[in-house]
């Protein structure tokens, strides 16, 4: 894992150690979960997860995680300006299926409104989502060519993208060790 940081200002020892974080803390079993009842990836869930709130999981199982001047929620910072039920998500398991169903479903949104966007395009479309909704999303693309461009600091989708990456390599790591363990 490199230790230099990207144009995102992360290294993927940074993502490493929130990995590691996030098992230690009994959290995957919910991004798990979470993948499953959505159709989205472990690792989309935790690129998300990581943007919000990833620095601060560190802190532990019990520390409540509150951003945005207490607007934000838990691990997948549920805002409650935009999501009327995020206080009531605050625990990890509800928190990460909550922000997971939101991302599913402006998912199923883009997939309808730009259904003509390259891959790559998509993919930061539905992360950029998360950030500005399925609506802002879609305006930003086709007002200004670029889905990330009213998102925070104009790159949420591209960075989400990146991290990604970064996660899928470390889940297969941890599905090869486990492997290795059983003896295949």
């Amino acid at each position: 894992m490199t230790t230099t940081r990207n144009q995102f200002g992360w290294s993927e020892a940074d993502l490493e150690a929130q990995y590691k974080a996030a098992k230690s803390n009994g959290w995957l079993p919910h991004f798990r979960s979470a993948a499953a009842a959505t159709g989205l990836a472990v690792e989309q869930l935790l690129a998300v997860g990581s943007r919000e709130s990833g620095f601060l999981w560190r802190k532990g199982p019990d520390f409540e995680i509150v951003g945005d001047s207490g607007h934000a929620h838990g691990i997948m910072q549920l805002n409650r300006n935009s999501l009327p039920d995020a206080a009531d998500n605050k625990a990890p398991e509800r928190n990460v299926m909550r922000g997971a169903r939101q991302l599913a479903a402006n998912k199923r949104v883009l997939e309808q409104r730009m259904a003509n966007v390259p891959a790559d395009v998509m993919a930061r479309a539905v992360y950029a989502s998360y950030n500005r909704g399925a609506t802002g999303t879609r305006l930003s693309f086709e007002n200004h060519g670029d889905p990330d461009f009213t998102t925070a600091h104009g790159n949420y989708g591209a960075d989400c993208v990146q991290r990604e990456i970064v996660f899928r390599n470390l889940l297969l790591a941890d599905a090869a060790e486990d492997l290795a363990a059983r003896g295949w």
